[in-house]
């Protein structure tokens, strides 16, 4: 299984602009909708939420138009899915919005929602045998989506992969093909596994300092510069949700989730850590403390 980096730009070399409609445009979906129109490339967006609550702060319109519906989609189009779950891409693929049971549809689907791969092999099966799916999830939060420098892993074959290259360049400065379809939300999960640890281990070690009299921002630099740099800790004062409390609506509650899709994996067991992981996660309070 090969991996490959690379950086650039997606038009650099002489390929045409591709259109992308970018289903999902919160929090990382819309800076990474519009890093493809600074890069040339033409984007839709679409949510179900109102398009006003999805700007940045003293935005009053968004540089790319917003689809009211997803009835009229070209098999040229590519579909980027960045909603929040399976629920949500089931509602977009077949059910409320039902992209793949019109007419006409894209023929490039790609997901880089955090879903179970399990999930990912389900959704390959139910769509048209026409439609290439490709599992493309990133990492990096907010800040790297605004500055294009995410982190994609990426399942499916070599030539659909190719074909969205430019558009991934566009959006990451890492761009890694791990396998086939579902290969890269397996790595995804895993990674997340990783972090939601590293989260709840870095908020009890900042609770604990506190309690004890140790200033948040020495501990967290002292950690970065030893054994217990983590991404979480190293970023604290850059990502957006470190101070969260556990919200089902939030970032905590995505990565909660997150940590469940990596349990939706072929041989694997839950056994008393995972469940511990969870609980601790849905335990996190509001940092600091109030």
């Amino acid at each position: 299984m090969s991996i490959n980096n690379s950086t650039g730009s997606s038009t650099g070399n002489g390929i045409s602009p591709q259109s992308v409609v970018v289903a999902g445009c919160g929090a990382m979906g819309y800076p990474m909708a519009l890093q493809l129109l600074d890069h040339g490339h033409t984007v839709s967006g679409f949510d179900v939420r109102p398009t006003a609550t999805l700007l940045p702060e003293n935005s009053s319109a968004s540089p790319f138009p917003f689809l009211t519906t997803l009835d009229d989609l070209s098999a040229e189009q590519i579909l980027w899915v960045v909603v929040r779950d399976e629920a949500e891409i089931t509602a977009l693929c077949f059910d409320e919005q039902a992209v793949f049971r019109q007419a006409q549809y894209p023929s490039t689907v790609v997901i880089s929602s955090t879903v179970s791969p399990r999930y990912i092999h389900r959704l390959n099966e139910l769509l048209p045998t026409n439609v290439t799916l490709i599992d493309a999830p990133m990492s990096g939060a907010p800040y790297a989506a605004k500055a294009g420098t995410l982190t994609f892993m990426v399942g499916g074959s070599t030539d659909a992969i190719g074909a969205i290259r430019p558009c991934l360049d566009a959006m990451g400065n890492h761009v890694h093909h791990v396998g086939p379809v579902g290969a890269g939300m397996l790595i995804k999960v895993m990674n997340n596994y990783v972090a939601a640890a590293s989260v709840v281990a870095v908020r009890r070690s900042l609770d604990r300092a506190a309690a004890n009299g140790v200033d948040s921002d020495l501990l967290l630099t002292i950690m970065s510069q030893s054994s217990g740099a983590t991404w979480y800790g190293d970023h604290a004062n850059e990502i957006e949700w470190a101070q969260q409390h556990y919200d089902p609506a939030n970032t905590i509650g995505i990565l909660e989730k997150d940590v469940q899709c990596s349990l939706g994996t072929d041989l694997v067991t839950t056994d008393a850590f995972d469940q511990a992981l969870l609980l601790a996660l849905k335990q996190l309070p509001h940092w600091p403390k109030r």
